[in-house]
């Protein structure tokens, strides 16, 4: 499966992580003696089965070491648009390939084997859309001080994780959700229409199931979703703020250690 990394952003002087980037990638800072993006390609390289790597967001000068062929694309100024882009080169790239996986571009705690293990259950869900969710027992256990926004559910509470697949053919990048998305980006109140105010209300009344908003996102989205609740905290970790990245940056020094 090839492999699509989100790498874009660079920190504005008022996001903490300024700090850490003056002015530079996020993606590019250094993390226990590597740039956050060397750790997550590190991880797709090392694991059996992985293709083609797609970074969107970075410069194609950016030096990044791996056995697998790297391709850059450039940023688009957006997180929705630089997905869209970046899927169309994993069609290009591959044109019969089922699946792209698609990652974030600041989850550096990931290994090979949280990588090996999301390929293996992708197949089985025979979803467009599947995505990672992390249970707030599960992300708390790892990581008790991420101050993680959770999604509270009828049945567990949830929080996004940054590993997802998707059919790259090209039926699913024509579907009309992604102008809809591009329309909504930066206006949340035309996010939360999109999906549906009813279904705002129950996720804020706690009166529906991860396995009933499945399938009204499915709905809403034009394509089958389903969620893929992981074991493993570090795929749902993501450096967004300074204290993160101090968070990230211990555990994986103990890793290391370890």
């Amino acid at each position: 499966m090839n492999v699509l990394i989100t790498a874009g952003g660079i920190p504005a002087p008022e996001d903490t992580l300024y700090q850490a980037t003056q002015g530079g990638y996020k993606a590019l800072i250094p993390l226990a003696g590597k740039p956050i993006i060397q750790w997550i390609v590190d991880a797709f390289s090392a694991c059996e089965g992985i293709g083609d790597l797609v970074i969107v967001g970075l410069p194609a000068d950016t030096p990044i070491c791996s056995s697998h062929k790297i391709h850059f694309l450039p940023d688009q100024g957006d997180l929705v648009l630089n997905t869209r882009s970046g899927l169309e080169g994993l069609r290009q790239i591959a044109p019969g390939e089922e699946y792209g996986l698609m990652c974030a571009g600041d989850v550096p705690s990931i290994n090979p084997e949280m990588v090996a293990w999301f390929l293996k259950n992708v197949p089985a869900l025979q979803a467009d859309l599947v995505y990672t969710i992390v249970e707030r027992k599960v992300m708390e256990a790892t990581f008790p001080e991420s101050k993680r926004t959770y999604l509270r559910l009828k049945d567990k509470e949830v929080c996004g994780g940054d590993m997802f697949a998707i059919r790259t053919d090209r039926r699913i990048q024509d579907l009309p959700i992604w102008e809809k998305l591009v329309a909504a980006r930066k206006n949340p109140l035309k996010q939360a229409a999109m999906f549906g105010f009813d279904t705002l209300f129950l996720i804020l009344t706690r009166q529906i199931t991860v396995q009933q908003l499945e399938v009204k996102l499915s709905g809403k989205l034009g394509l089958n979703a389903r969620t893929l609740p992981t074991p493993f905290a570090e795929m749902g970790m993501d450096v967004d703020k300074l204290f993160q990245f101090q968070i990230v940056e211990n555990f994986m020094q103990d890793r290391s250690r370890a």
